[in-house]
């Protein structure tokens, strides 16, 4: 959205997705810092609230989520079973993978987004796939598919050994 890489209000992101996509579920994953722009705790909290407001039981799940995004760590996306009680960025302290993982609440998902980098952020350390809550990898988005080197949309930036089948 409009708090990080996007152009729109997260508002607008949740009613495409429900009334005009039709989806079931959808996480708007603002990145915790883009460019000069820097998601703070007000502003997670207000989209926090936007995003209660489109929940349909039974009809649509929207789930608050963000983006940790370090400069050198790899960027992982944090889908939240509960509001937190403090936003975990990297700007807020929270800089690194194991600092992350102990900061989420019980019962959230921590991905592993594009596991070989992209023009925007470097590769993950692959030994960290499967370790404590990163059991999901992001295989394919807007960078490009992470599957493997030499797909039919090659990502943004492709590291040797760090992709979804070298992780496998």
């Amino acid at each position: 959205s409009q708090l990080s890489s996007g152009q729109r209000s997260p508002a607008v992101y949740w009613w495409y997705a429900r009334s005009f996509g039709l989806l079931d579920f959808a996480a708007l994953t603002d990145n915790d810092q883009w460019g000069d722009r820097v998601l703070d705790a007000a502003a997670f909290a207000r989209a926090a609230e936007v995003t209660q407001e489109f929940d349909l039981p039974g009809v649509f799940l929207p789930i608050l989520a963000f983006q940790w995004s370090p400069p050198k760590q790899g960027h992982r996306i944090v889908l939240f079973s509960e509001r937190p009680a403090s936003l975990p960025t990297f700007a807020s302290g929270v800089d690194s993978p194991a600092k992350l993982r102990a900061a989420i609440p019980s019962g959230s998902l921590l991905l592993v987004p594009n596991p070989s980098g992209s023009t925007n952020d470097s590769a993950t350390d692959p030994a960290l796939a499967g370790s404590g809550r990163e059991d999901l990898v992001e295989i394919y988005s807007s960078l490009g598919c992470f599957e493997r080197a030499g797909t039919h949309r090659a990502a943004t930036r492709e590291t040797a050994g760090a992709f979804v089948t070298d992780l496998l």
